[in-house]
């Protein structure tokens, strides 16, 4: 089998103590499918009605579809590939991110209690945003260029297979800052009783557009890689219509000039 080559720049740096992070949270998420599963068949049987039957069927098959995939521990060289879903196969799909490094903070959050976060450090971003005019001979469309800079972007664990994903976008520049990105900001306003000093202690909004599915999807089945691909794809693209904050409004991002 040929070797795949490095993506640019060089793999993803992966510490152990992630990788040992993502098996954990692997195996919890797939304890907790089985305990799903248990639970349809009970429903299953005392279900009156080939609907919702039908139903149940494909949410158990859905379910048992993520736990064969969580079950995997199997592998073979992380550089030559391996088999998909295996741990080898997550260090794999991680180190070939746009990442530079991921680590793993555990901290007490005084509103929250125990907190596990992976936070990866991205490469550099560039996006590119075009606008349309409207004007004499009809509509055209204009392209800029911008340097975002690297972000952290860092998942809560504990929220890993939960309706309610927690992530923060944070660029490396200005951690601090509360205009962190025209689709994902804080507000002085949502603190309460939250640290002001700890960025991620704060409540972030979110426009999600049609990130929301996948995003939501990817923390329910704890795919960890691909978890980070679709956040990674979520910062590095921004809508100038976005309803929360104006690019103007992002210190940090900087227009490349051609």
């Amino acid at each position: 089998m040929s070797i795949k080559l490095a993506p640019k720049e060089g793999f993803a740096e992966i510490p152990e103590d992630v990788l040992e992070k993502i098996k954990e949270l692997r195996l919890t998420r797939a304890r907790q499918i089985t305990t799903r599963i248990n639970e349809l068949k009970i429903s299953r049987t005392n279900t009156q009605g080939s609907y919702r039957a039908q139903q149940i069927d494909a949410e158990i098959q859905g379910l048992y579809n993520t736990f064969l995939t969580l079950k995997k521990v199997g592998g073979g060289n992380v550089l030559e590939g391996a088999k998909r879903g295996g741990l080898s196969d997550v260090m794999m799909r991680m180190r070939r991110l746009p990442f530079e490094k991921f680590y793993l903070k555990s901290r007490l959050s005084s509103h929250s209690g125990q907190q596990d976060w992976i936070i990866g450090l991205t490469k550099q971003i560039l996006c590119k945003i075009t606008i349309s005019h409207r004007g004499i001979g009809g509509t055209h469309a204009s392209a800029k260029t911008y340097d975002m800079g690297k972000y952290f972007i860092a998942i809560l664990c504990q929220a890993i297979g939960t309706h309610q994903p927690t992530f923060h976008l944070m660029p490396e520049s200005d951690p601090t800052t509360m205009a962190r990105h025209m689709h994902h900001h804080v507000s002085s306003g949502q603190y309460g009783n939250m640290s002001r000093t700890n960025p991620l202690d704060w409540t972030p909004a979110n426009c999600y557009g049609s990130y929301s599915a996948p995003i939501h999807g990817t923390f329910m089945n704890a795919d960890i890689p691909e978890l980070f691909r679709m956040l990674y794809l979520f910062t590095s693209n921004m809508n100038p219509d976005s309803p929360l904050l104006h690019i103007a409004q992002l210190p940090h991002v900087k227009e490349v000039k051609t």
